[in-house]
């Protein structure tokens, strides 16, 4: 069939939007390296020659600084790709009169959290054991909840997902971003195969299903930091294999590693998999049912031609 003008204009069109999403693509991993590499090798470095800070407290340190270091060359990134190369000064995602969108996101993550949790207390699986009212939360709070719901949640929904599903749509866009979240756990202490999985499941594909229902990164980052916050410091648990964790509650996890997570941490668990990979399904076909899926690039328009 021969192609005529309007279709001509339709295809380049669609050529010149892909090459563009991957460009912006491509700028922002190229910033955000430029930006954090160097920051954090000379960070590396200061802490090697500083023999006195040893242990967990050595690890703790190194956190606390290549952390916030890692969300700055993010949110760099990000306002290089969305404000000078996309041309959107006020971007919807994370615009300040969206805010609220985070306390909503925190309970929800933490109720979501609390509803694993209860079925493995039901099960037989968790009991609390006692309290440590010694426990100081404030720098886990920071680096796993504000750090890591910030840094990550900007880089893999803002970015990732984003530009992703602009290119292949949202089914493709959570299929690829959400195994890429959990590839990008598979260097972390104790990490796993089922562990990886387990993350791209219940965090890669929930977070990005509830990004395209809500189209709020304060939403994702609100879920994803208190996910965090009443995983570890709360409820007990390592978070994404990162050794071990202090808690508010102390707690003992009995049973077989598919139900408690093993060294990996509730992460690992096929419970929360179950649970937040059916309330991903759920959202995503909701949004089907309302036409709110977004369609593969050479798939759109074509009904208007």
């Amino acid at each position: 069939m021969m192609l005529t003008p309007d279709h001509e204009n339709v295809k380049t069109g669609k050529k010149q939007a892909a090459i563009q999403t991957l460009v912006h693509f491509l700028a922002f991993i190229l910033i955000f390296l430029v930006l954090y590499v160097p920051a954090f090798l000379l960070v590396k470095h200061v802490l090697h020659i500083q023999r006195h800070a040893s242990g967990e407290n050595h690890a703790i340190l190194s956190m606390s600084v290549s952390a916030p270091l890692e969300v700055a060359a993010v949110v760099i990134a990000y306002l290089v790709v969305v404000m000078l190369l996309e041309k959107r000064r006020n971007p919807y995602e994370l615009r300040l009169s969206r805010l609220p969108g985070l306390l909503v996101g925190m309970f929800a993550g933490f109720g979501v959290i609390a509803l694993c949790i209860g079925i493995l207390f039901l099960t037989g699986n968790y009991r609390v054991t006692g309290f440590n009212p010694h426990y100081s939360p404030w720098m886990d709070i920071f680096v796993m909840g504000v750090c890591g719901g910030i840094g990550e949640e900007i880089a893999c929904r803002g970015i990732i997902f984003r530009l992703l599903e602009e290119w292949i749509g949202t089914w493709g866009g959570i299929l690829v971003s959400a195994l890429l979240f959990g590839l990008m756990h598979l260097n972390n202490p104790g990490a796993t195969l089922w562990g990886a999985l387990a993350l791209a499941i219940e965090s890669g594909a929930l977070f990005a299903a509830i990004y395209a229902w809500t189209r709020s990164l304060w939403w994702v980052i609100g879920f994803h930091a208190m996910w965090n916050v009443a995983e570890g410091p709360i409820f007990g648990s390592v978070v994404s294999g990162l050794g071990k964790q202090s808690s508010w509650l102390t707690a003992s996890w009995q049973g077989p590693a598919i139900l408690t997570g093993g060294s990996f941490g509730f992460e690992a668990s096929i419970v929360p998999v179950v649970v937040c990979g059916a309330i991903a399904v759920f959202i995503l076909l909701s949004l089907q049912k309302q036409g709110k899926i977004v369609k593969p690039l050479w798939r759109r328009n074509l009904n208007k031609l």
